[in-house]
């Protein structure tokens, strides 16, 4: 039986609408496919690139920890004292403050004298004979030809802070501790002239000598015995400086009324005769903390220890030199820890000073003459 032509059309037209069909559904499965690919494949290139910068960043806190780690290698790498270089300057300076030309001679000693504690350096010194205390350790030394040999070592025990020494050759040692005893070295022998005084700095004489632990006290030696006397009164809330030389007594703190630091000088029955810095801090006798005074035929002679500047003051405390510590030590920032007359009048400093390379901290002795 043959299929009539309009059946066999209606079929074929049926069976071309179903290709279609099937053709669009395989289009649209193509299409999400590939739209899961694309997508994928965004995915993955930012995982790719997120990784990249992370693998970046661990590289470079690598290569951080790396150079750190190379520059703490290199700090540790630390030279000790005799590996480094010890201090050298020029043997001989002169150097004009006012009216005197001020000789300062380098003393170096036998081997450097290593220091532990940058504050702790003290000198002392009568006839051929210097003391040096630093780190609770006490030396004596023979002076000569502007020299020092090493003499012997002094035991002395712990806390000592102060040297000083009369004409007569005798040393007298103090410490801030209460408990320690004030010393007098006699002779080579070791005494004990009281307990409780504190830090005392001895007149030359001997025989008087200035206390300010808690509040002044004028310090009288007789009999192997010191004995502790109320002096001027305190007129600070803190004592910065308590001194003394031939004939006078200096303290020093800040002034309320001037905003600033200045020094008192008294007599010896506690009246006042002079003032340094009274201008304040904005005049040119300025000054931050005096660690050393003395009286020299111009004037006085002193050390303002916080600006690394020495003076040279006349008669009514009025500034007439100064210079700067680099300038007179070839020292490049010292700290000036101590200082003392010696019989000829002439002055031993001793600075410490760490070396360039850092493997140490030296103390440095000088000689200053030419008052």
């Amino acid at each position: 039986m043959i299929e009539p032509e309009n059946h066999r059309a209606q079929r074929f037209e049926k069976k071309k609408k179903e290709m279609i069909k099937m053709k669009k559904k395989a289009l649209g499965i193509i299409l999400s496919v590939l739209c899961v690919l694309l997508l994928f494949s965004a995915c993955g290139g930012k995982d790719k690139k997120e990784k990249k910068k992370s693998d970046e960043a661990k590289v470079k806190v690598e290569k951080e920890e790396s150079e750190e780690k190379e520059d703490d290698e290199e700090e540790e790498v630390k030279l000790s004292p005799e590996e480094g270089t010890p201090f050298t300057t020029e043997a001989v300076r002169d150097v004009t403050m006012g009216p005197v030309t001020v000789h300062c001679q380098w003393i170096p000693f036998e081997s450097p004298y290593i220091v532990d504690d940058i504050f702790s350096g003290r000198v002392a010194a009568a006839g051929d004979r210097v003391w040096i205390l630093a780190d609770g350790k006490l030396k004596e030394y023979q002076y000569a030809n502007d020299a020092v040999t090493f003499v012997k070592d002094i035991p002395i025990g712990d806390g000592y802070s102060e040297i000083t020494a009369d004409e007569a050759g005798n040393l007298y040692v103090s410490s801030k501790l209460s408990n320690n005893a004030f010393l007098r070295i006699k002779d080579g022998n070791i005494e004990e002239l009281a307990k409780g005084i504190g830090p005392v700095k001895m007149q030359r004489s001997g025989n008087v000598g200035i206390s300010a632990l808690f509040d002044i006290k004028k310090i009288v030696v007789a009999d192997g015995t010191a004995t502790a006397q109320d002096w001027m009164p305190q007129e600070y809330d803190i004592i910065s400086t308590a001194l003394i030389s031939e004939n006078y007594a200096y303290i020093g703190g800040r002034s309320e009324e001037l905003d600033a630091y200045i020094v008192k000088a008294y007599d010896m029955e506690g009246n006042h005769l002079l003032t340094f810095g009274e201008k304040g801090k904005d005049g040119d006798d300025w000054i931050a903390y005096v660690s050393q005074m003395m009286e020299i035929p111009e004037g006085f002679f002193g050390i303002d220890a916080n600006m690394r500047d020495l003076y040279i003051w006349g008669p009514d405390a009025s500034v007439l030199g100064s210079v700067e510590a680099p300038d007179l030590f070839g020292a490049r920032y010292a700290w000036i820890a101590g200082a003392a007359k010696q019989d000829d009048g002439s002055i031993l400093v001793a600075l410490t000073q760490d070396r360039d390379d850092d493997s140490a901290t030296e103390l440095l002795l000088y000689r200053l003459s030419g008052f």
